[in-house]
C-alpha cells in the first residue's frame, strides 16, 4: 500500500524492493534468512506490474550498505535521473549512522515514509549528517498504518492471525516454513 501511493504521489514507474542481505545494523540480532525474506516480498508482490523485486543486496558479500546498492544502480541505471529512495522516518531518524549518508543523499533523492510514532522528521536527526540534509529529504503525506514487521512477528510467535496483516500467500508462507515461531495449527 505505502509503495503504491508513493509511486502515484512521485509519478514513479516502477517500485524496486530490495531485501537486505546481511543488514549491518542488525548485527548480532536473529533475523530471518535472506532467501525467506526474498521469498516473501516476491508473494507480497505478485501481480502488481509496478513492483519489482531485487536481490541485489543477497549476491554481495559482506555487510549490506544502502550506498553500495546505489552505487550499483547508478553503473546500471547510467546517466539517468538519480532513484528515489523510500524510507521510514523511524529509519531517517537514525540515518546518520548508516554507511557514508552523505553519499546516499547523492546518489538518490530520499524520501521519508510517515510510520505510526514518526510522522515528523526532526532537522537534528538529519543535521547529524550534514547541515542542512533534511531539505534535501522529500517527505510525503502517506496513509499510515499500525502494521509492522515487528508486530507481524510478534503476532505469528503469540499464535495470533495475521491473514489481516499480510497478503494470504506470504501468510501460508510464514506456516509452511515455521517462521517467527509459526507452526500449521
Amino acid at each position: 500500500m505505502v509503495a503504491n501511493e508513493a509511486a502515484e504521489h512521485l509519478g514513479l514507474d516502477r517500485i524496486l524492493f530490495v531485501p537486505a542481505g546481511n543488514p549491518w545494523l542488525k548485527d548480532g540480532t536473529d533475523i530471518t534468512d535472506s532467501t525467506h525474506r526474498l521469498a516473501m516480498v516476491h508473494l507480497g508482490i505478485a501481480g502488481n506490474d509496478r513492483l519489482e523485486v531485487s536481490d541485489v543486496e543477497m549476491k554481495r558479500p559482506g555487510p549490506s550498505y544502502t550506498v553500495d546498492t546505489l552505487e550499483d544502480l547508478a553503473i546500471k541505471i547510467g546517466n539517468g535521473a538519480p532513484p528515489y529512495l523510500l524510507v521510514g522516518i523511524d529509519a531517517l531518524s537514525e540515518f546518520y549512522r548508516w554507511q557514508n549518508p552523505k553519499r546516499v543523499l547523492e546518489l538518490a533523492t530520499v524520501v521519508g515514509i510517515r510510520r505510526p510514532g514518526f510522522v515528523e522528521l526532526g532537522r537534528e536527526a538529519m543535521d547529524r549528517v550534514q547541515t542542512g540534509a533534511l531539505q534535501r529529504v522529500v517527505l510525503i503525506k502517506n496513509t499510515m498504518t499500525e502494521i509492522s514487521s515487528t508486530e507481524i512477528r510478534k503476532s505469528v510467535g503469540q499464535g495470533y492471525p495475521i491473514r489481516d496483516l499480510v497478503p494470504e500467500p506470504v501468510a501460508e508462507y510464514i506456516y509452511e516454513h515455521g517462521l517467527y515461531g509459526s507452526s500449521r495449527e
